[in-house]
């Protein structure tokens, strides 16, 4: 049987490119409802003596990386108390020019979650929306901004407050 070549390149994109590479298999530590089980995450870490990392991609399609180590390793020199940091990002197109995630989830030394930033944004950073939950004594503040077409100035955050709930 003889493939026409465009068919048989086609046929080699996913074999070639949905590698992934990493330390651990992050499926493991999912709970029922989707989230992720943070005592087995601490735990595996501390027994790999070294941050947990997992990532897949597809060549010009979609890059995903997930990332669990210590608050006090994370490279922008971000002062954050001694705990965990959960780091996701998602990437779909050329050097994520359609669409670009992250979320960074922090945490204590118990596993508590104390603050969640997410960022997205479209076609390069024309479209951008930013998000952060912080847990405080008295709820939980969230506070939202997104700016459209490189405009110097976007729309002003927006600061909310929820009394006595929690983000996770």
């Amino acid at each position: 049987m003889k493939l026409k070549l465009p068919v048989a390149v086609l046929a080699l994109i996913p074999a070639a490119g949905l590698g992934g590479c990493g330390n651990y298999s992050f499926r493991e530590a999912r709970r029922g409802d989707g989230k992720y089980d943070l005592k087995k995450l601490i735990a595996d870490r501390e027994k790999e003596k070294a941050s947990l990392s997992e990532s897949s991609w597809l060549p010009l399609v979609h890059y995903r990386t997930t990332g669990f180590f210590e608050a006090v390793q994370e490279a922008r020199g971000g002062h954050y108390p001694p705990g965990h940091n959960l780091l996701e990002d998602d990437l779909w197109g050329p050097f994520g020019i359609f669409f670009a995630g992250r979320r960074e989830s922090h945490y204590d030394l118990a596993g508590v979650g104390y603050e969640v930033v997410e960022a997205r944004s479209l076609l390069w950073g024309l479209w951008q929306d930013y998000l952060s939950l912080v847990r405080t004594e008295r709820g939980t503040r969230e506070e939202r901004q997104w700016k459209f077409l490189i405009l110097p100035v976007g729309i002003p955050s927006s600061v909310r407050y929820q009394a006595g709930e929690k983000s996770s």
